[in-house]
């Protein structure tokens, strides 16, 4: 089943011959996604053969309509009451009929809804299984939705439980290890991010902080909490 052969960083660089250094590599990655295939593709042809894929997984213009207003809601969170209110103004659609739809994505991985950790109940993030895809479908570009979302699909090569906490972006239990993703990070955000992770240090008892970013090294600590800033391609291949 195509919808489960997607590619961490680490395995797409065994498929790439094609890039002379794993910047090109990881611009490649980001670009166009995770599917095995696109590195062989014609780079004027990528992003068609996205399109195609999709149009070839939902198998109307109906259920593509309802994947693009997913997709334009990566990374935030949203009920799916408030995806259907959303919806409904583009299709004619019923409410059974969108709820079952989103089923049967999440069960064939095609979508990923995070819950709140400790709050099963909260409103959910949505992740998609390619962020490759985003870009390929969407009116709107958004550049931290669709790396955040590379940066979730690494996590879900490694860890089951991945969760999301009130201004943090993904919290692993199994780790006690919290996950920032900031493509351009900088000084100025620090006294930020110690505020975010002192808000939940001792309820979820944080042991270590990572700050995924384009291409940004550092190490700080907050109290005794180490944090370190990572380029996503280091990152992903530690």
């Amino acid at each position: 089943n195509v919808w489960l052969n997607a590619l961490d960083f680490e395995e797409f660089l065994l498929h790439d011959n094609k890039h002379q250094n794993i910047t090109q590599s990881f611009n490649h990655f980001f670009k166009y996604g995770n599917l095995p295939e696109i590195l062989l593709i014609d780079e004027t042809k990528k992003i068609k053969h996205l399109q195609d894929t999709l149009k070839a997984f939902a198998c109307s213009s109906s259920h593509l309509e309802v994947l693009r207003t997913l997709f334009d809601s990566i990374d935030e969170k949203k009920s799916l009451n408030q995806l259907f209110l959303v919806l409904k103004n583009r299709i004619k659609i019923s409410k059974d009929s969108f709820y079952a739809l989103c089923k049967t994505y999440e069960e064939n991985r095609m979508l990923y809804f995070i819950e709140k950790y400790n709050q099963p109940k909260a409103v959910k993030k949505l992740y998609c299984y390619n962020h490759g895809f985003l870009g390929a479908i969407s009116h709107t570009k958004k550049f931290k939705h669709e790396f955040t979302n590379m940066v979730f699909l690494e996590l879900c090569h490694k860890y089951k439980e991945i969760y999301y906490l009130d201004f943090i972006d993904f919290y692993i239990k199994a780790k006690r290890s919290v996950i920032f993703s900031i493509p351009f990070f900088n000084d100025i955000q620090i006294d930020a991010i110690k505020k975010r992770v002192r808000l939940h240090a001792k309820e979820s008892e944080i042991k270590e902080v990572f700050i995924i970013t384009i291409a940004n090294t550092q190490t700080f600590f907050i109290d005794s909490i180490k944090v370190e800033v990572r380029p996503f391609y280091e990152w992903a291949l530690s």
